[in-house]
């Protein structure tokens, strides 16, 4: 089906934290915690005119969310599918190609205290005496250190 008849115009949805925190996954044992959905069709430039002809959708689970996955991909798709009705409001056709990617713990999150221990990290390699033996000449990039 095109997009237009699955899912309104735009990049897709974010859900939001819940006021209340995120629950214990005894608490939602149906729930997959879904972060959101992209809607690729709409997002990304289609490759080929047959293409048009087909709605893709990426969708996000996990984060602080710490209800377990389904083992299966079939038990993951058909929950994901449940969700994403319940979400649009409407019945979905069945997916005429799926493919799971399970990126277990890819994005960390940082504890409380990780700027504090990321300073002291930093303060250390630039020591030229005392702690560090790096005496500058070390560096440690990334997101989780500042950039």
């Amino acid at each position: 089906m095109p997009p237009n008849a699955i899912h309104p115009p735009g990049f897709g949805y974010l859900i939001p934290r819940p006021r209340r925190g995120y629950p214990a996954p005894t608490d939602v044992p149906i729930r997959l915690g879904i972060l959101g959905t992209v809607f690729d069709s709409c997002a990304l430039p289609f490759k080929s005119k047959d293409e048009s002809e087909y709605t893709k959708l990426t969708v996000m689970l996990g984060g602080p969310y710490r209800s377990p996955l389904p083992e299966t991909d079939y038990e993951l798709i058909t929950r994901v599918l449940a969700h994403l009705a319940e979400s649009l409001q409407q019945p979905l056709p069945d997916p005429v190609a799926t493919r799971v990617w399970r990126h277990v713990s890819c994005i960390p999150t940082p504890k409380v205290g990780h700027l504090d221990r990321m300073k002291e990290l930093r303060d250390v390699l630039e020591e030229k005496d005392g702690r560090g033996a790096w005496r500058g000449r070390m560096e440690v990039v990334g997101a989780g250190v500042g950039g």
